[in-house]
Parts: C-alpha cells; structure tokens; sequence
C-alpha cells in the first residue's frame, strides 16, 4: 500500500501546483504513459515531490535534464538506469524504465538478464563501457576501478562518463522515494522483483542464556 495520499489538482497549495504544473505539462508527462493517474495524481516518484514541493522543484528541474539533455544515447542511459533498479529493486522504476530501454533498442535478452540479476551478453563496446562504471558504482565500495574509468572515457568520452556518474546517482535518489514510500505499480502490473517481507515486523530472536 503506498504510504503518501495522492495530490490531485484542486486541493494543493501554491508551491505543490507549481511542481505538478511543471511536470504534469512538461515533457515526461508527454511521453510517459500512465504518469497522470485516473484521478489526476500523478503516479511513480512525482506525487513524493508534489508532496514536498521545496525540494521537487529542484529534483524535477535535474530529472528533466536527466531525460531529456543528456549527450548519451538513450540506449545507453537505459541500460544505467536499469542496473539501478535492480539494485534498489525499485518496482516501479524497472517498470517504466524497462518499456523505454526496449523502445531505445536495448535487447530484450539483456533486459530480462538485468531484472534477473545474470552479467548481460553485451555486444557493444559502449554498452559494456557503461554497465562496467554503473554496476561498480553500485557495488561494494561504490568506487569505479581506474581500468574500468578509463576503458569507459576511451570509449564514451569523458563528457558521457560524467553523464553516466550523475544518472546512476540521480535514479538512485528515484529508487529510494519509490521503495520509501512503496509507490504502487499501476493495476494490473506484475511486479518484476519479489517483495522482501517487512523486516521490522519480524521480532529479533531471543538472546541465549547461560
């Protein structure tokens, strides 16, 4: 059950119209199908920052940036994202960014490898490059290896390597609204990833007595 009511137009303050104005009218809206609910709420992270407008101003400003002013292929920028969402195994996230990887040319071998958690065959250079950097950025250590670094600026160039940083830091903040405040997959969505049950309902065991 998803933790925040939904902020549907007509009964938001000042600031929250202005971050739903901003993105129920601007391009993610356009070609996002299904992020303006039934009710007019909107779905995925978006009703978190309308709740919030002080800080979903600003997260809303960088994600369109992320979307749509990247130098990086989509393909490529997919293929990030969609290491994140396994990492986080963020529901909702994999199933928005999963429709738009397969739409940018991304495999559909590759792309049910990444849900599953198995290494991708990969067949080019780019590709690889990428999901080098992301899954060891989101790895132990969180900490790209300088061969890993290199290979990437060799064969991205460094502009796309600083593109690739940010997106996987950016979506990491998206997973962790998203999985916060389980925001629900539309009706009738299979979640990709199994649920871990709630740890904090599970009581620790008893201490050991001598």
């Amino acid at each position: 059950m998803a933790r925040l009511p939904a902020h549907s137009p007509g009964a938001l303050t000042e600031a929250q119209q202005r971050v739903y104005d901003a993105i129920a009218q601007g391009r993610r809206a356009a070609s996002t199908s299904g992020l303006i609910a039934p009710d007019g709420s909107l779905a995925g992270p978006f009703n978190a920052w309308v709740h919030a407008p002080h800080i979903g101003e600003r997260v809303q400003a960088v994600g369109e940036v992320m979307r749509f002013g990247l130098s990086l292929a989509p393909r490529l920028a997919e293929l990030a994202i969609l290491c994140v969402a396994h990492e986080w195994q963020a529901q909702f996230e994999w199933f928005a960014h999963s429709r738009m990887a397969a739409a940018a040319g991304l495999e559909a071998d590759v792309i049910e490898s990444l849900r599953t958690g198995v290494e991708p065959q990969l067949r080019e250079e780019a590709d690889r490059a990428v999901y080098a950097m992301a899954k060891a950025l989101l790895g132990p250590g969180h900490r790209i290896p300088e061969l890993a670094y290199q290979h990437g600026v060799s064969v991205l160039g460094l502009d796309a390597v600083v593109e690739v940083v940010n997106l996987v830091g950016y979506y990491c903040l998206v997973s962790s609204v998203l999985n916060g405040f389980a925001v629900a997959l539309p009706n009738g969505v299979t979640a990709p990833f199994v649920e871990p049950g709630d740890q904090a309902s599970t009581p620790p065991a008893p201490r050991a007595t001598s």
